[in-house]
């Protein structure tokens, strides 16, 4: 180590001093900078913070939404096919119909009107009960 010369002692607490002062000082100014960038960054989250809540509440809305539209596209799609089962119930039976219509209309076609013989008369039912019988029947 090398010796400090006693003449120098005095200069040096003085330098050491105004060193530790400008130290001081600027780790004042370093603070104080710091401090004002907080309080920006304070209010910059603050802004941040309520934006992201009204994005939250923004995608709730838009999740009940869907939700809402979903059950509502359910509840159309159960609709729908109600509907077309009983649309497809209805060409079938529609069908049925027309093949007996056809059946009747065939069957009428070939019917001949004819004199009844006296015994016959004698065997069969009057005209009432067989215009009863055939109206039953052809209601059924």
């Amino acid at each position: 180590m090398l010796p400090i010369p006693l003449s120098l002692i005095p200069k040096t607490r003085l330098a050491l001093g105004i060193a530790v002062a400008l130290l001081i000082v600027g780790l004042l100014c370093a603070l104080l900078w710091l401090r004002g960038n907080l309080a920006e960054a304070r209010e910059a989250l603050t802004a941040e913070g309520a934006a992201h809540n009204a994005t939250r509440h923004e995608l709730a809305q838009a999740r009940t939404a869907n939700n809402m539209l979903q059950a509502d596209q359910r509840n159309s799609n159960a609709t729908i096919s109600a509907l077309t089962r009983q649309i497809r119930a209805a060409q079938v039976q529609y069908r049925s119909w027309q093949k007996e219509e056809a059946a009747r209309r065939a069957m009428l076609a070939h019917a001949e009107a004819r004199p009844r013989p006296p015994e016959e008369a004698a065997k069969v039912v009057d005209n009432a009960t067989r215009h009863a019988a055939a109206d039953m029947l052809n209601a059924w």
